[in-house]
């Protein structure tokens, strides 16, 4: 059976698409951070996690320096061969994501690994900030 509010329904959701991709565009962006970035810490280390299904690892860019991350990248979606695009949701194009941790980082030892979509960033303490135990020393004076 046919519904028009359905049809209505419909339109204004691919209205809404269309309208928040256009002003993504004009705006540098949906107001969303990307990569999305998930940071932690223990004793040792910082790390960060990011997002990113299907980039490739030779389109992607990584530094510190002192206490920020960077983190460059592209990804290039090219139109099929005679085919017209109807939706265009996932990102294309280029991207730069800083994040700032609490204190520096031993740059020297930073890691990095992509898997299943996701870079994995550890990132070294430097000395000053890791916890030291003190020993107390007895003295019978």
């Amino acid at each position: 059976m046919f519904d028009p509010m359905n049809l209505v329904s419909n339109r204004l959701n691919r209205l809404r698409d269309e309208m928040d991709q256009l002003l993504g565009q004009a705006f540098g962006g949906s107001g969303r951070e990307f990569p999305p970035i998930n940071l932690w810490e223990d004793d040792e280390r910082y790390y960060a996690e990011a997002e990113l299904p299907g980039f490739k690892i030779d389109n992607l860019e990584l530094s510190v320096v002192g206490n920020t991350l960077s983190i460059k990248g592209e990804r290039r979606v090219e139109t099929p061969e005679g085919g017209v695009w109807h939706r265009r949701e996932r990102m294309s194009g280029a991207f730069e994501r800083t994040v700032e941790f609490a204190g520096p980082i031993e740059t020297a030892r930073v890691e990095a690994v992509m898997a299943n979509g996701v870079l994995t960033v550890t990132l070294p303490k430097a000395e000053a900030l890791k916890p030291r135990k003190i020993q107390v020393k007895r003295s019978d004076a």
